[in-house]
């Protein structure tokens, strides 16, 4: 186990545990070395992009070790649990069968596409390609014939694209030209096939259509909840047949849908087991019965009759909750009669923060906004696990001197996260030191006589930011110009991954005998290609495409401008021919030693051949869809809006259009946001034509987007003041239509002249909020800064300790001329977004994190990656 990692297997001193790790680990570069030594990980040096190595190697490592234990652990032994562990932590091929489901197919990239392995350091043996097919898995070797395969419970109505949501009138009507083109590429996930070992073949339970018809039915964000029986004749026959042992399913604590339809799921398998042993039973009454008539010995026939039931085949369901139960899913479980089956068994699994990046980490709370402040108005579980998130950060990179908070979800993951550091401490045996001191809690913590310690981060993280959601409801709805974010928009980025057709990045060839290559492509038989070694190639065969840092390519260019991206991939494919151009130049002498190294970077070359070509052809998608008329008004009605303008005109005709709903609602929330709330006539006859245009199921959506404060209803006769919006645009300089966006020098770049509220709040936090309180007064909520003290208090104690320095005076620079050399020592400030981060955001971080002049390098923490319009889609 990693140093500092907490195992959910640890005994109930865990608290105590994780104080001491905390306590022992003040000079966090000893930490860190450990961690390296131990697990014998090679670490680069802390950088912008990568500003804490070790942090990503500690969690993948105990992901992993908790993953592979879990996998490799027979939960129908009988043996003892130190054995167990034993037996599954050497290796050793699991001698039982078992199939995993997973709720979602989010949670089963997360799982086994982040956690399991680590797409950083992906080796490909095919230099040809850098993807897997959508239902293959690079499982370990040991695991490859203990797992059957894999299939997912709850499938998502068009998750490909921002809008795939069609016209009440049934025809596609998509937000843009190229979801069009996507969605005639799209195909339904075939049945697996079997694949040679470590890559596991699977299927979903459900298949992703492309047709794009708008009905009340498709309305649902579930498609076949509980999966088609067709989809698990597979796994009938494995269980029939006695192949299978173990259900494994991988299920969130927070969505209740998930634990109700594994239920439904075993309750299903369950009665389908108990009709084939009858059907069984009734065979062999039938054999004995015949047999008798014929002559045989009634003695023999009753033998068989008593052994039919020892024979049948029981199956094993085991369901494994991340990143623990709740109340609420143990109590659903008791009532459906499971916590007490013998053949069900349950696991926690605390992976609640995932390396997505060696920047960014997500614990993956999907929904947690809609659980904590549209619908279910019961935020508890989501505060306690964003909280418990920050304790496991800081049992890796040591305590965080100093916490700024904004919004009221920030105080209240602070409130929590406070209250539990207090709580651990006092379980750990504190209560002494903690009593001593209580005369000194109001004292300040610069040096006048307190005894409360104030860690010092020598080379850590030196403080952290919490930023509701709430705090700016504008960035998600508006469009991002950057090649990450368009792509996120476009086709949907989830943990890392597109899940696309592999037609996208690898188009079919155009056939000289045929008039154009769409004409070829119109029949799916067509649509294959043989290659050299007779294997056929399916161009509508959906990928798993990996758009990660691993990619040196897409980490340079996912940040860049749309204006910028395009001459930049076309420059590198020209660096690219020349280089290969000048070694097979004829005429030119090579000796055995460019010979040589020629032959080692043919790899190297091939990779990033394909990987420029994966690029290219993504990038066109992109291009098209920005240079499409309906993307370019979509814009400048975003802008206008922005600037102070009222758009409801241009709003009427789009839902008068059959415009795609949640493309629609994306500008209407925007209206209400930057103008204060709409005011009551004029809102209610835009539901009125929402509910004509798209049907009443949308009056639910338009209820939940006002309890989230996203649409707001003005009341009165008076002339209306200026809206929160309209203070904070000025004062945070939140327009900036100058900006260069192809050498940018101000992340407003990143829209083409809007910069995101919240990384502007970031950096004027920084500089201090010293005359600039008048900003502060329009954000919901409470600004809190506090320091962190050993023994550690409360947020009432430490509210009553307040910092009278900015964030940016507590680093002392380490050059007067700020040069990019001291740009590699800078200290870390970790910024999380309680309720989800865009792209966007994470671009204009990553901007920041970049300049010399910022005295800080940036970790993104946030609990979810998201954009405008799954955002909107979360509050159905």
């Amino acid at each position: 186990m990693a140093v500092g990692v907490v195992s959910p297997s640890s005994p109930p001193s865990q608290a105590a545990q994780r104080n001491n790790n905390r306590n022992n680990n003040n000079n966090n570069a000893t930490a860190t070395t450990t961690i390296a030594e131990e697990d014998r990980v090679i670490l680069p040096p802390p950088s912008a992009s990568n500003p804490w190595p070790a942090l990503g190697a500690a969690l993948r490592i105990d992901q992993q070790e908790q993953l592979l234990e879990l996998l490799r652990q027979d939960p129908t032994t009988t043996t003892s649990t130190a054995a167990s562990a034993a037996a599954s932590s050497s290796g050793t091929t699991p001698r039982f069968r078992q199939l995993l489901v997973f709720a979602t197919e989010r949670l089963r990239t997360v799982l086994l596409r982040q956690a399991l392995t680590d797409p950083q350091q992906r080796v490909w043996k095919n230099k040809k390609k850098n993807w897997d097919t959508a239902d293959s898995f690079p499982f370990p070797t040991d695991l490859g014939n203990s797992i059957l395969g894999t299939k997912v419970l709850l499938s998502r109505s068009h998750h490909h694209s921002v809008d795939g949501d069609a016209s009440a009138g049934g025809g596609t009507n998509p937000d843009w030209t190229n979801f069009h083109y996507y969605d005639q590429h799209q195909i339904s996930n075939s049945a697996s096939t079997a694949t040679a070992t470590p890559q596991v073949s699977t299927s979903t339970s459900s298949s992703s259509s492309g047709d794009t018809s708008f009905s009340s039915s498709s309305f649902s964000a579930l498609q076949s909840p509980f999966g088609d029986d067709q989809d698990w004749n597979d796994a009938i026959l494995w269980a029939a047949e006695g192949k299978l042992d173990v259900v494994t399913y991988f299920l969130h604590t927070h969505t209740l849908e998930h634990t109700k339809a594994a239920i439904h799921r075993f309750q299903k398998s369950f009665r389908q087991a108990r009709a084939s042993a009858v059907a069984a039973a009734a065979s062999l009454l039938t054999t004995t019965s015949s047999g008798a008539l014929l002559g045989g010995s009634s003695s023999h026939g009753s033998t068989l009759t008593t052994s039919a039931t020892p024979s049948h085949h029981l199956i094993h369901h085991r369901f494994v909750y991340i990143p623990q139960m709740t109340a609420l899913v143990q109590q659903l479980l008791l009532q459906s009669g499971l916590s007490s089956h013998p053949n069900v068994s349950f696991v926690a699994l605390q992976l609640d923060l995932f390396p997505l990046e060696t920047d960014v980490l997500s614990t993956e709370y999907h929904g947690g906004l809609r659980d904590a402040v549209a619908v279910e108005m019961t935020p508890s579980n989501f505060i306690t696990s964003t909280a418990r998130s920050i304790l496991k950060l800081q049992d890796i990179v040591g305590t965080i001197p100093r916490i700024q908070a904004y919004g009221p979800l920030g105080e209240e993951v602070l409130r929590k996260m406070l209250h539990m550091t207090v709580d651990e401490y006092l379980a750990s045996g504190g209560q002494n030191n903690n009593n001593n001191n209580n005369s000194n809690n109001n004292s300040s913590p610069q040096g006048d006589g307190s005894s409360n310690r104030i860690p010092e981060p020598e080379s850590g993280v030196a403080a952290l930011i919490l930023m509701d959601r709430r705090v700016d409801w504008v960035t998600p709805m508006v469009t991002p110009l950057t090649y990450e974010g368009l792509l996120d928009d476009l086709l949907g980025i989830e943990a890392g991954f597109l899940h696309i057709p592999l037609s996208l990045i690898n188009p079919p060839e155009a056939d000289n005998n045929t008039t154009t290559a769409a004409a070829a492509s119109a029949e799916a038989g067509k649509n294959k290609k043989t290659k050299a070694d007779g294997a056929v190639e399916d161009f509508n065969e959906r990928i798993a495409l990996g758009v990660n840092g691993s990619d040196s390519l897409y980490a340079e260019v996912r940040n860049q401008h749309v204006e910028k991206f395009g001459s930049f991939l076309q420059n590198q494919a020209i660096a690219l021919r020349q280089s290969h151009a000048e070694f097979t130049a004829h005429g030119k002498k090579k000796d055995l030693t460019e010979i040589h190294q020629f032959v080692k970077q043919i790899p190297i070359f091939a990779q990033n051949l394909r990987s420029l070509t994966n690029h290219i052809n993504l990038a066109e998608l992109v291009k098209k869809t920005t240079e499409d008329v309906v993307f370019r008004e979509r814009w400048q009605t975003e802008r206008s809006i922005l600037e102070g303008e009222s758009c409801y005109d241009i709003l009427d005709d789009l839902v008068a259009s059959q415009y795609p709903p949640f493309a629609f609602f994306r500008l209407l929330c925007l209206q209400s946001v930057c103008s204060g709330g709409i005011k009551s006539s004029r809102l209610d006859s835009l539901k009125r034509d929402v509910v004509q245009t798209y049907g009443y199921e949308y009056l639910f959506v338009l209820h939940n987007l006002e309890q989230a404060g996203l649409l707001r209803r003005r009341e009165g006769l008076w002339m209306d003041s200026a809206s929160s919006f309209a203070t904070l645009r000025k004062l945070l300089i939140l327009i900036h239509p100058e900006v260069n966006t192809v050498d940018p020098d101000d992340v407003a770049y990143v829209s083409s002249g809007y910069a995101p509220m919240s990384v502007r709040l970031i950096q004027t936090a920084v500089k201090g909020w010293t005359g600039r309180e008048e900003i502060l007064r329009e954000l919901p909520g409470r600004a809190l800064d506090i320091y962190q003290t050993m023994p550690p208090q409360d947020l009432a104690t430490s509210l009553q300790i307040t910092p009278n320095q900015p964030l940016g005076a507590t680093v002392v620079p380490k050059s007067s001329s700020g040069s990019k050399s001291s740009s590699s020592k800078k200290p870390i400030l970790a910024i999380f977004y309680v309720g989800g981060i865009t792209y966007m955001e994470i671009a204009a971080l990553r901007f920041l994190s970049q300049r010399p002049g910022f005295p800080y390098h940036i970790l993104i923490l946030t609990t979810e990656i998201l954009n405008g319009s799954t955002l909107l889609r979360s509050m159905r």
